[in-house]
């Protein structure tokens, strides 16, 4: 025996403790396929005894799994496919709470209040272009490379995408990157463009079917770029309203609190099922960088007027939490 070389176990929860950032961000469809808000057919319909729709109901359910996760509870908020106002144009990326310098609100609570002063401010209108948004954080992605930060963008819309060819090589650009996309789907579907965006690539439905489910099988653009690793899920929101309907939950305060008691732990289930494999894929395989480095990294960073954030015990989820198949958290 000449040599013993031993490779440092990574877990989800090590990197979260070790100082890492996770930031979270939600893009709402706002698109004229929704239906107008002032209709009661419409996605976008503000009930008057609730004020819950199915996009207040999917920012509630998967806002309050994943800013557990976020390291300030001040998240970006995105509208896209429609006009900000009446006096503006077209826009694939504004920001929903109407400020003209950031898009940050203070936690979930503050989420739904952007969006429903939204829905009363803008003028839906189209097309459903995913990839502008995906871009965005690209962007905000190349920026932060010396600094541990892992974006998470939640995207709700009714399906209807138009750019699917753009929005599949911003996915795989992203994949590079320390980017994981949500894609939650409201309404009733069926959702067939979000395997389009994969079937139109591999020229196989049961393939893309095997892409959206399986973590192993890599999405490629058009230029057969393949992606670095998995980084995007996609969610039906109808599959946790099979009991009752989403326009029953909206309808009644008592019956939206009974559909979310039951069904959180169900869709936290559903999305950390990929969302820690996809983290501490791409740290500790694509970039080679294990939590010890990232502690030094944000003790690096330490001055006395950046004190250390306050790190707080996360309650892990999820069959894909580990590093690889075998390891546990």
């Amino acid at each position: 025996l000449i040599s013993v070389k031993t490779d440092e176990e990574a877990t989800f929860y090590e990197y979260i403790t070790s100082g890492l950032k996770i930031t979270f961000g939600v893009a709402v469809d706002f698109t004229a396929s929704n239906g107008s808000p002032r209709s009661k057919t419409s996605l976008h319909y503000k009930n008057p005894a609730t004020n819950h729709n199915p996009y207040t109901i999917a920012l509630t359910a998967v806002g309050n799994i994943i800013s557990d996760y976020d390291y300030d509870k001040r998240f970006a908020c995105y509208g896209f496919g429609a006009k900000p106002s009446k006096s503006e144009a077209v826009s694939d990326c504004f920001f929903l709470n109407g400020s003209t310098e950031n898009p940050f609100v203070d936690g979930v609570s503050e989420i739904l209040e952007a969006y429903c002063g939204a829905v009363d401010r803008v003028v839906l209108f189209g097309p459903t272009n995913l990839s502008p948004i995906i871009e965005h954080y690209i962007k905000l992605a190349e920026k932060v490379v010396n600094d541990p930060t892992y974006f998470i963008l939640l995207i709700v819309t009714d399906g209807e995408i138009t750019d699917k060819t753009n929005t599949i090589s911003s996915i795989v650009k992203a994949s590079f990157l320390p980017i994981s996309i949500i894609i939650v789907g409201v309404g009733y579907g069926p959702f067939t463009c979000m395997f389009v965006l994969f079937y139109i690539v591999v020229d196989s439905y049961f393939l893309a079917l095997e892409i959206l489910n399986d973590r192993n099988k890599l999405l490629k653009d058009f230029s057969k770029r393949e992606a670095m690793r998995d980084n995007v899920q996609f969610i039906a929101l109808k599959d946790f309203c099979k009991d009752i309907s989403a326009e029953k939950i909206s309808k009644e305060e008592n019956a939206f609190s009974n559909w979310l008691f039951e069904n959180q732990s169900k869709i936290a289930n559903k999305v950390l099922a990929d969302l820690p494999y996809q983290i501490t894929i791409f740290y500790k395989f694509c970039n080679n960088l294990m939590p010890s480095r990232i502690a030094e990294i944000v003790n690096e960073h330490i001055t006395e007027d950046c004190p250390r954030r306050r790190l707080t015990t996360l309650r892990i989820q999820g069959r894909r939490a580990s590093a690889s198949p075998t390891s546990a958290l």
